[in-house]
């Protein structure tokens, strides 16, 4: 119902920033690679993306800043599955170091380009939150 829309973000909220996927105090799960064999893609609107980010900054934002392609990705993790299949690219570009966040994601606020992000970041849903939607709605 479009009542539900309101209620419907704060559980969302909720259950990311305090409970990301079943465990108390993980934030931000799908925003980081971590030690699993995860990637945060595919961007299909990554150009799209691109753009956007670029009016909001204010400057050129060159692709290769926001987007890693397969064969970048497929190095960068050789050990990973997920890395090794070019259907999941074009995939968000993260920081080098563990856990290996979205550059856009910031552990004390979450995404920094909300109004912004990529179709797969908005349309997203771990079992755990379709689980707890579920039960709540």
């Amino acid at each position: 119902m479009a009542g539900d829309a309101p209620l419907r973000l704060q559980v969302i909220q909720k259950t990311c920033g305090d409970k990301c996927m079943g465990h108390r105090g993980n934030r931000g799960g799908c925003c980081k690679v971590g030690p699993r064999d995860w990637i945060i893609g595919p961007v299909r609107d990554g150009d799209a993306f691109v753009a956007r980010l670029s009016a909001h900054l204010g400057r050129p934002v060159a692709r290769a800043e926001v987007l890693i392609d397969f064969e970048e990705g497929r190095r960068m993790f050789p050990e990973r599955s997920m890395w090794q299949n070019p259907a999941h690219y074009p995939a968000l570009r993260g920081v080098s170091e563990p856990p290996y966040a979205c550059q856009f994601y910031a552990e004390d606020g979450g995404c920094t380009v909300h109004e912004l992000r990529p179709q797969l970041c908005r349309d997203y849903e771990c079992d755990w939150l379709k689980g707890t939607l579920e039960r709540v709605f």
